[in-house]
C-alpha cells in the first residue's frame, strides 16, 4: 500500500474554507467514505458544526452506527506503518473501535492492528492480543494518539491528551506478526451504540520506522511553535460568532470548544517558560 500523508488538516483530508465558503470541508482525499461526515467547528457555510483540533476543519462520526473513512491507496501491503491522530471522545460507548488496519483493501483480510474504547480507556489490539496497559480517558477531550507497526517486530502506541505535558507509552510484549497493512479506517468501525458521538482530525500515516510524526501544541493558535500572548489574540479573534478562524491549534484546553477559557490556557502556559516552546514539550 502506498501510505501517503493523509491528514484532517485544512491542506488535505479536508479542503481548507475560505472566508468566502467558495469549498466545504470534504473527504474526498479518502478513498472510502462511510457516513463520516467533515465540517467547520461552528456549522457555517451549510457544513455541519463539527469539533476539530487543528486548522478549520474536522471529522464527525456523524450517525448512529457504523462511521468511519478508509485509506485504499495503492496495492500490496506495508510491513512498516506509521500513523497519528487525534480523538476527541465525546460519549463514546465502551467497546467502540475507532482505528482498524487490516492486510486487504477495504478493511478486509487479516487484521494487523487496532484501537478501541474500553472500559473507559484507550485499548490497542495487535496480532489478535491484546497490548498490556491502557490509557485512560474521560468524554469530551481530545487525545492525541500516534502508533508504529512493524510486521514480525513489536507494536508502539503514544498517547497524550485532555492537557497532559507529557506522553504515555504501550508496547506489545512480541512481535506483531507476520500481516502488512493493506488499508486502514478511522472513525467509528463498528457500531456498538446508538449514543456514540466521536470526532476525528489531524490523521498523517507514514512508512518511516524511524521518524515521528510528532504531536501538534495545544494553544499554538497561529500555528508558528510558540505559544505567547499573540495566540491568545488570536483565540479571542474566532470566539465571535463571525470571527476568524485559527490556523493552528486554538483548542489549549483540549475540550472540543473555543472559547475564553482558551486563551487564559494560553497566557496561563505562556506564564511557564518552559511550556512556551512548542518543539521543547
Amino acid at each position: 500500500m502506498k501510505i501517503s500523508p493523509r491528514t484532517l488538516l485544512a491542506a488535505a483530508l479536508l479542503t481548507a474554507l475560505p472566508m468566502g465558503g467558495a469549498l466545504a470541508c470534504t473527504t474526498v482525499a479518502w478513498d472510502a467514505t462511510t457516513n463520516a461526515q467533515a465540517g467547520n467547528p461552528k456549522g457555517r457555510n451549510g457544513e455541519p458544526a463539527v469539533p476539530r483540533y487543528s486548522g478549520t476543519c474536522g471529522l464527525e462520526a456523524a450517525t448512529a452506527g457504523a462511521s468511519y473513512v478508509t485509506d485504499n491507496t495503492g496495492g500490496g501491503g506495508e510491513a512498516i506503518y506509521r500513523a497519528r491522530f487525534y480523538v476527541y471522545t465525546g460519549s463514546a460507548a465502551d467497546g467502540t473501535q475507532i482505528f482498524s488496519a487490516t492486510s486487504g483493501a477495504d478493511g478486509g483480510g487479516s487484521p494487523a492492528f487496532s484501537i478501541a474504547i474500553d472500559n473507559g480507556a484507550l485499548a490497542f489490539t495487535v496480532n489478535n492480543t491484546t497490548v498490556a496497559g491502557t490509557h485512560p480517558i474521560v468524554a469530551s477531550k481530545w487525545y492525541g494518539v500516534e502508533v508504529l507497526y512493524r510486521a514480525n517486530g513489536a507494536f508502539t502506541a503514544k498517547v497524550r491528551g485532555n492537557r497532559a505535558l507529557t506522553e504515555s507509552t504501550y508496547t506489545s510484549a512480541g512481535n506483531a506478526g507476520a500481516v502488512n497493512v493493506g488499508s486502514a479506517r478511522l472513525g467509528v468501525i463498528n457500531a456498538v451504540s446508538n449514543a456514540t458521538s466521536l470526532a476525528f482530525d489531524a490523521f498523517e500515516s507514514t512508512r518511516s520506522e524511524a521518524t515521528e510524526i510528532g504531536r501538534l501544541c495545544p494553544g499554538d493558535a497561529n500555528g508558528n511553535n510558540i505559544v505567547n500572548s499573540g495566540d491568545a489574540i488570536v483565540v479571542l479573534n474566532e470566539v465571535p460568532a463571525n470571527g476568524a478562524y485559527a490556523q493552528g491549534q486554538p483548542d489549549c484546553t483540549e475540550d472540543g470548544l473555543i472559547n475564553a477559557g482558551d486563551a487564559i490556557c494560553v497566557l496561563n502556559r505562556f506564564a511557564v517558560p518552559a511550556q512556551r516552546d512548542c518543539i521543547a514539550i
